[in-house]
């Protein structure tokens, strides 16, 4: 049956997920995690018909905060091996992310290196496997903390010794992370489902040489493409779970294209335009809109409305996110005769 492996696949990972056991490493989340899907699991690198696509996200949270709150992604991912119907058979990719918090400028810098296989394994259904290597550097600028002994009687004095000292406030690790996914569908409706697990050498401490293992954090993801002459409607969900917390994440969008499309040939230069919403379960609401310029230029702007005791504490109105991404051919053959 066409779709047999692809029920199958959703069978065991959700079995997984449940399995999984009792999140205590926050990673980066990003709201438009749609447009850096290969960020979170590696089996989606190059999961897509171009020959590579280069992005990059700026995300911003909790200004209100000294120092608030900043990520930065820089990444970029290329195929190789197309098939007959236009993936990829092999993908590489590579992401970098700094994330920024607070005024002692807790940072995280982050190199990630993902490689993938995408095999065909029944009419329309290609079975993905990838695995990362993440180089992660974690630093603090212990000169901007503050201590009860800096108090001179009035306000806090920087100028007095504060006695502490912690030592080296930086820290190096090498992780990895193995991700799977099943797609499938005709030109109409497209579905894909994937699994990750992440932290599989990681250990608990942020910045000491610890010995506990930190627990491994399982994602699992899904998403639906359904077109209807110009209009698509595109569904995400992304559930994560570690060590007894829980995430869940959902989005749908609604798209509109118009331009033209050859229909005999792999020359399309239509234009996409969507919006949609979305929640983070007991966090926040996702506000998200962009456009895909002739399926090369991609700007996409995202808001989220915190929703948590964070809100009420602060008065936080939540982040604001922005993702730029472009992608392509690496050689002039789209006007080529379609194989398919």
């Amino acid at each position: 049956m066409k779709y047999r492996a692809l029920n199958i696949f959703i069978v065991i990972i959700a079995t997984m997920i449940i399995w999984s056991g009792d999140v205590n490493a926050q990673d980066p989340l990003p709201a438009q995690y749609f447009n850096v899907r290969h960020y979170s699991n590696p089996a989606y690198t190059a999961l897509f018909g171009k020959d590579f696509r280069i992005s990059a996200l700026n995300r911003r949270q909790w200004g209100w905060l000294p120092g608030g709150y900043t990520t930065n992604m820089v990444s970029g991912e290329t195929g190789f091996f197309r098939d007959r119907s236009g993936l990829n058979s092999m993908g590489v990719g590579l992401v970098i992310l700094q994330d920024k918090a607070g005024k002692p400028a807790y940072q995280s810098f982050m190199a990630q290196c993902n490689i993938a296989t995408h095999l065909r394994i029944d009419a329309g259904v290609y079975l993905s496997m990838g695995i990362a290597g993440k180089y992660i550097q974690r630093s603090m600028d212990f000169t901007a903390l503050r201590w009860d002994s800096q108090y001179n009687g009035v306000n806090h004095d920087p100028g007095i010794d504060s006695g502490e000292n912690p030592g080296d406030m930086s820290r190096s690790i090498f992780d990895l992370s193995w991700g799977a996914a099943v797609s499938g569908g005709t030109g109409q409706n497209e579905t894909t489902v994937g699994y990750a697990f992440h932290h599989l050498r990681q250990n608990e401490s942020v910045m000491a040489n610890g010995t506990s293992k930190l627990p491994m954090l399982h994602e699992l993801s899904a998403f639906n493409r359904t077109k209807l002459r110009k209009t698509e409607l595109m569904s995400d969900l992304k559930i994560n779970r570690q060590a007894g917390a829980m995430m869940i994440s959902a989005m749908a969008r609604l798209g509109y294209r118009f331009g033209s499309d050859s229909r005999y040939t792999d020359f399309r230069t239509s234009t996409l335009i969507y919006a949609g919403i979305g929640y983070r379960w007991a966090d926040a609401i996702l506000f998200a809109a962009g456009c895909e310029y002739e399926r090369r230029f991609n700007i996409g702007i995202a808001y989220e409305l915190t929703t948590s005791v964070v809100s009420d504490q602060a008065g936080s109105n939540g982040a604001m996110e922005i993702v730029l991404s472009w992608s392509g051919l690496r050689t002039s053959t789209r006007r080529t005769l379609s194989k398919t």
